[in-house]
């Protein structure tokens, strides 16, 4: 998923400020691998974090409670 989005948003970098041209590829790449170097530590780092998030969001949403999901997943 990191590798994919810092190739993604370092596309869309490049074009916006460089536009395409002479270079563009080698730009890009390079571009993306520093992207890379910081995405993956960020999403390693950041990844439980936003689940947990999610997961309280979920249960809100539902109006479930913590020990609801938890006997039901025993039980399935």
């Amino acid at each position: 998923m990191a590798f994919f989005m810092s190739l993604t948003i370092a596309l869309a970098l490049r074009v916006l400020l460089d536009g395409i041209g002479p270079g563009f590829v080698g730009a890009w790449l390079q571009t993306a691998t520093i992207a890379f170097i910081v995405a993956w530590p960020a999403a390693v780092v950041f990844f439980p974090v936003v689940n947990t998030i999610v997961d309280r969001l979920f249960l809100l949403a539902t109006g479930e409670s913590q020990q609801a999901i938890g006997s039901k997943s025993k039980t399935e």
